[in-house]
């Protein structure tokens, strides 16, 4: 079960990068909703960007699935897949492609953002 975000803990982690929204939004509204994240269209630019540079660049993956990780207290809490289906369509049209709930998804997803990244880079 993800953790709630209060202001006690959102100071906790605040070394988290700014990445122009907010991990912690995503992962309550993950728990609030059983498991359907969301961003709001406002972080929709905000979020494809963040992750178009996590599926190109190493370490931004890596510093994002560092923070995710932060922010659910050390285990990642999302880690379904998608077909192949799924991967093709994003590699064919692009993140923004992708519906909102999709996109939070794929931001604490670590299985889905290395395997995405992985056949990016394989593509």
């Amino acid at each position: 079960m993800v953790r709630q975000f209060d202001d006690a803990s959102r100071k906790q982690v605040s070394d988290v990068k700014n990445w122009g929204f907010d991990i912690a939004d995503i992962l309550s509204a993950a728990h609030a909703t059983g498991g359907h994240p969301q961003i709001s269209d406002g972080d929709r630019d905000v979020v494809i960007s963040a992750l178009e540079d996590a599926l190109l660049d190493r370490e931004t993956k890596l510093a994002l699935l560092a923070d995710v990780k932060r922010l659910c207290g050390g285990n990642f809490q999302y880690v379904d897949s998608r077909n192949e289906e799924w991967f093709e369509r994003v590699l064919t049209n692009g993140l923004s492609e992708l519906d909102n709930e999709e996109l939070a998804i794929l931001v604490i997803n670590p299985i889905l953002l290395c395997r995405l990244a992985d056949e990016i880079e394989n593509a």
